[in-house]
């Protein structure tokens, strides 16, 4: 157990933390990142052939349409004059010229053939889908079927024949073979296994050559469902065989007149050709993660090693201190921080033996005056019992020092005025000391003593008591004198004026022996001084503890957080049912460990911040915002003790430039203390934008700070206006970090406060245009994309005249049109990183990572999905809209020439 314990096992589990899970995480990231690229440039590239040989299909059947429609109108075949023959050869002619059909034929309308190109079709028709269609006067595609003799798979053109009222004189119709369709979706291919797929609208296929499958259903069935159900898209599926493939699928919509038989093109591949350059990617990143590995746990043998010897070295030479041998010794003392702990204890075990040595001598000398003291000197520990007594306390009762420690005072105390006793103890608890109290002891000889009693309470630094001190003196003389002068007040009346002066020598005999006890007690006050100041030798090398022990403190967060959760499972019955009582101390326990979490975050954060090691995230952010969330938050706090929470702005947003999390926060703490500190009235947030500032104040009607601690109100571990309770102590770190955070914002932060009638803490952040902040914002991308060794794209949209366009739309008017403008962004741009709504009519994204190719796409479907939008709410001939891009470092290396270029 004590393995798991140690600092080796730690720094280990450390490094795997650290170093090696998130060294795998980034792996995993980068292969689902490159597996995701290449997934989106295979569904692109096999898209764009299916989009190409898709128009191919559509405008060869469009044409087919459109030949049929013309010969329909040709006035030789709508002429009554001319003879069949002649018609047959004007037919022939146009299947000649454009080669397109196996077969024209020529009804009347009645259904009649009267003229065939081809296979000399006789007899009626009139039943066919397509001739009923096109007697209804309009031109009319059917669906593909398959005509015998011989076996082949056609669909017919028909179109009506009109006269001179436009009644239907006859129908001309066009058989084309699906072998035309085939032989233009033959002509693409890719790689060994691509080939390209049509399907009809209910699923059977028309063309496809990887199998004897022409229209049969499309296996499997739920990859026939995909392409049914969506006009567009990417599936994965097995076919009979048991390979797996994937398709890139669309619908064909038709061309010009032509809108589509409900037929569906697709580029099927195998998976595992599709993917190859995937596979390969994956074998390099093993082997990068292997390689990586290794070099890791070598770095981490070697850090362990260098790291543990002389921490090793300087455990056994605590444990040594610990023995009691303070003497001085060699240590190897290297440059680090290990360097300096070993010579903070080596000034550490010096002091210790400097404080030991005057420990010892003035252990000495307390010694020998309590030795020599005439009055009985008894000390009592917490409960009462003797833990020390001096010689004359030992004289006085006739016991020997090991019959009379540890047993309880009243022990000795007469029996009758034990219980007595009992509440003097409790007395002189509250009142600190009690003095010449008359008591009577008991002898090991049973013989009763009167003294005199002086109790004093020792307390440490902390109020804790330490001991009890008592000092008895014995009265029997004193009382013998009291009781020889109370006879010669008697005999006053008998004897002389010599008498009387005897009376007076006795009684100053009597002031000197009071005169020797004031002097005792003072040389008691003079051993309770000097102890008090080997008490502050003693805090001083407890400071000296602390500074040590304060050096591994991190290592309290592991030990917190696995103790939380482990509570946390207990309380959510996980290791089995839990009573009331149990649950109430847990959620105390519980509540505890969230309280020191807190002290050490605001510790590691406030030492954080001194080490100049946080880094700001900006973005623009609007803080009106910010601050109405946070009084969100506090809503059920505040309503259970009545506060009334407020929200003042003279503008409706504001926007700045800033870490929202670190606004976030600087808010939480002000407000947070607030509620604190706030037992009726109201919090207010008030947000004042000014010309190159934006100022904030929260005020509050509490219970304010007095105002000489006005000044160290944002000092560390400073605390003031508490009231004791619970959940009235904090750290007093959280006005410190406040402030730090301000601050690195290049603003300043106040307080303006009066005891008893609240406080308002003030702080400013800077505000420039917005033009400005559009290009520190810019900027800031730009360098985290140089950081991240990415491409990053910047678009705007622009409306064109927009000073004319305000004055023909109400402000309420075109601030919708500008909110529903950049709803569309981010509902069609996904992996923008941040909008920017601009006073000027413009919006502007960025896009993180984005080739220039990729950047124009995305721009071509934003236009389109904004005139859609334009269009939709009838005002597309009022707004013009232009939209422009910029690729940075392809097109510009800077932010000044990245937005003058996406501008113009």
């Amino acid at each position: 157990m004590r393995f798991f314990k140690s600092l080796g096992f730690k720094i280990t589990v450390y490094f795997i933390l650290v170093g090696i899970i998130p060294f795998f995480l980034i792996a995993g990231l980068v292969y689902f990142k490159i597996s995701v690229d290449i997934r989106g440039m295979l569904e692109r590239h096999m898209d764009a052939l299916v989009l190409q040989v898709g128009n191919t299909v559509d405008q060869t059947i469009s044409n087919a349409y459109w030949y049929i429609g013309a010969l329909a109108d040709n006035p030789v075949i709508k002429s009554k004059d001319k003879s069949f023959k002649e018609k047959l050869e004007e037919i022939q002619k146009v299947q000649d010229f454009y080669r397109l059909f196996e077969d024209i034929t020529l009804l009347d309308s009645k259904g009649v053939v009267l003229a065939s190109t081809a296979y000399n079709y006789r007899g009626e028709l009139r039943f066919k889908q397509w001739f009923q269609e096109a007697k209804s006067g309009k031109t009319f595609i059917s669906n593909v079927y398959v005509v015998t003799a011989p076996f082949r798979l056609v669909f017919t053109v028909a179109s009506p024949i009109l006269g001179k009222g436009g009644s239907v004189e006859g129908v001309i119709a066009g058989q084309v073979n699906i072998d035309v369709i085939r032989n233009i979706a033959d002509s693409v291919k890719i790689g060994k296994t691509g080939r390209i797929l049509i399907i009809d609208g209910s699923g059977n296929y028309l063309v496809y050559r990887l199998g004897n499958f022409l229209f049969e259903k499309m296996y499997p069935l739920q990859g026939r469902k995909a392409l049914l159900d969506a006009p567009k898209g990417f599936v994965e599926y097995r076919n009979r065989e048991g390979v797996d493939r994937v398709c890139v699928f669309r619908s064909l919509e038709g061309y010009g007149e032509y809108k589509g038989l409900g037929w569906k093109i697709g580029l099927v591949q195998d998976k595992k050709e599709a993917f190859a350059i995937l596979a390969k990617t994956s074998e390099y990143l093993v082997f990068a993660l292997i390689f990586g590995m290794c070099v890791i746990l070598v770095l981490l043998a070697v850090f362990i090693y260098s790291l543990l010897v002389p921490i090793r070295t300087l455990l056994r030479e605590t444990e040594r201190v610990a023995q009691g041998d303070l003497s001085e010794r060699q240590l190897e003392i290297s440059d680090d921080e290990i360097g300096d702990l070993t010579e903070s204890f080596k000034k550490m075990t010096t002091s210790l033996r400097g404080s030991r040595e005057k420990i010892l001598q003035t252990s000495k000398y307390l010694k020998s005056v309590i030795s020599n003291m005439a009055d009985s000197l008894v000390v009592l520990d917490r409960k009462e019992a003797v833990n020390m007594v001096n010689p004359a306390f030992l004289n006085l009762l006739s016991y020997k020092e090991e019959d009379i420690i540890g047993r309880p005072f009243s022990s000795f105390v007469l029996e009758e005025e034990s219980f007595s006793a009992q509440g003097l103890f409790k007395r002189l608890l509250k009142e600190g000391s009690i003095y010449n109290l008359e008591i009577n002891f008991i002898t090991k000889n049973n013989q009763h003593i009167s003294v005199s009693l002086n109790l004093s309470v020792l307390r440490d630094t902390l109020g804790k008591l330490v001991c009890i001190i008592a000092i008895a003196r014995d009265m029997r003389q004193i009382n013998e004198l009291f009781s020889k002068e109370k006879e010669a007040r008697i005999k006053l009346q008998v004897f002389s004026e010599g008498l009387e002066k005897k009376v007076n020598e006795r009684t100053q005999e009597l002031l000197t022996s009071q005169e020797a006890t004031l002097n005792i007690l003072d040389d008691l006050e003079k051993s309770r001084a000097e102890l008090e100041q080997s008490n502050a030798e003693l805090r001083k090398l407890d400071k000296l503890k602390s500074d040590f022990v304060s050096t591994v403190s991190h290592e309290l967060r592991t030990p917190l957080s696995i103790s939380k959760e482990g509570v946390s499972l207990i309380l959510d019955g996980v290791l089995g049912q839990v009573n009331v009582e149990q649950t109430r101390v847990l959620s105390i326990a519980r509540d505890n460990i969230d309280r020191l979490a807190r002290i050490i975050d605001g510790l590691l954060d406030i030492s954080k911040i001194e080490a100049g090691k946080i880094e700001l995230k900006k973005r623009l952010v609007d803080i009106v915002a910010v601050a109405r969330q946070i009084l969100s938050s506090f809503e059920l706090i505040t309503k259970e003790k009545g506060i009334e929470l407020k929200l003042e702005t003279t503008q409706p947003d504001v926007t700045v430039y800033v870490d929202p999390d670190r606004i976030v926060q600087i808010l939480t703490n002000l407000v947070g203390n607030a509620v604190k500190f706030t037992d009726k009235g109201y919090i207010e947030i008030a947000i004042r934008p000014k010309d190159e500032i934006v100022e904030c104040c929260i005020s509050d009607t509490g219970i304010g700070i007095a105002e000489e601690n006005l000044p160290k109100v944002f000092g560390k571990f400073e605390q003031f206006g508490r009231v004791s309770g619970p959940g009235a102590k904090g750290t007093g770190l959280g006005l410190a970090i406040t402030k730090a955070f301000v601050e690195m914002h290049k603003g300043r932060i106040w307080v303006e406060s009066k005891f008893g009638e609240g406080t308002k803490f003030i702080f400013t952040l800077p505000r420039k245009p917005i033009k400005a902040m559009f290009r520190d914002f810019v900027s800031d991308n730009i360098k985290d994309a140089i950081k991240r060794h990415n491409k990053l794209t910047l678009i705007t949209v622009s409306i064109l005249d927009f000073e004319k366009i305000k004055e023909q739309f109400k402000p309420e008017e075109l601030s919708s049109v500008l909110i529903d403008m950049e709803q569309v962004l981010r509902t069609k741009v996904h992996s923008s990183k941040d909008f920017v709504l601009k006073d000027t009519g413009e919006i502007a994204v960025i896009l993180v990572d984005c080739e220039k190719t990729d950047a124009i796409n995305v721009k071509e479907r934003l236009q389109q999905s904004l005139d859609e939008l334009l269009f939709s709410k009838n005002i597309h001939e009022k707004i013009k809209l232009r939209l422009g891009s910029a690729t940075y470092p392809d097109e510009a290396d800077n932010e000044e020439g990245l937005i003058q270029k996406a501008e113009n």
